[in-house]
């Protein structure tokens, strides 16, 4: 498993956007996606 980190996103960016950006380059397992600044 590899991981990828994609930093300065808007904090109302969707799993399902970042899906359909990186999903055509292979299958993502899990999708992390930071909602809140001060808990992450």
């Amino acid at each position: 498993m590899k991981n990828l980190f994609v930093g300065n996103m808007s904090f109302q960016t969707m799993e399902s956007e970042l899906r359909s950006i990186f999903e055509p380059y292979g299958e993502l397992a899990r999708v992390n996606v930071v909602t809140d600044r001060d808990t992450g």
